[in-house]
């Protein structure tokens, strides 16, 4: 059973004690929606490319589940970390940092997925993995990446 103290412990103060993490800018900047993209409307929905790629987890700049985290209010990463519906899982397993990396890196129950636009990146699925793998400094994941093509043409026409 979780004493009081622990379950009112954020998860990254749980992180902290499992791995070095220390303060980045990034941890404070806004976890952007999708429709906060520059010319968002110009990407076409008819012409994306879905493959495997790596990239780099510091590349991801927000999350496309947004009803779930950030859809009536704005967030950063430390907040989305403290508040990732998931995240208790881990913390009830009482993962080591190895484990931990090991399970940011893992398909799990379902492949992480990002959306891309452009240069940046968004998850679709595993939202908490692929956090983690933010937290975790991970330098390079492989994903499931879905591009989205600008429209030069329809942008220009506006």
């Amino acid at each position: 059973m979780k004493s009081m103290v622990e379950s009112k412990q954020s998860n990254l103060d749980w992180l902290k004690k499992r791995c070095p993490i220390r303060p980045k800018k990034w941890h404070t900047e806004k976890v952007l929606r999708i429709n906060e993209i520059e010319n968002y409307r110009f990407y076409s929905r008819n012409s994306t490319k879905t493959y495997r790629g790596i990239i780099s987890p510091l590349d991801i700049k927000g999350i496309q589940y947004a009803y779930a985290y950030n859809d009536e209010s704005d967030i950063t990463w430390i907040d989305l970390l403290n508040n990732l519906k998931r995240f208790k899982d881990i913390r009830h397993s009482n993962m080591t940092h190895e484990e931990l990396i090991e399970h940011a890196q893992s398909d799990y129950n379902e492949s992480r997925t990002v959306s891309k636009f452009g240069s940046l990146y968004f998850t679709t699925t595993g939202q908490h993995r692929m956090t983690l793998c933010k937290f975790l400094d991970l330098e390079k994941v492989t994903v499931q990446i879905n591009e989205y093509t600008f429209d030069q043409e329809k942008f220009n026409a506006y």
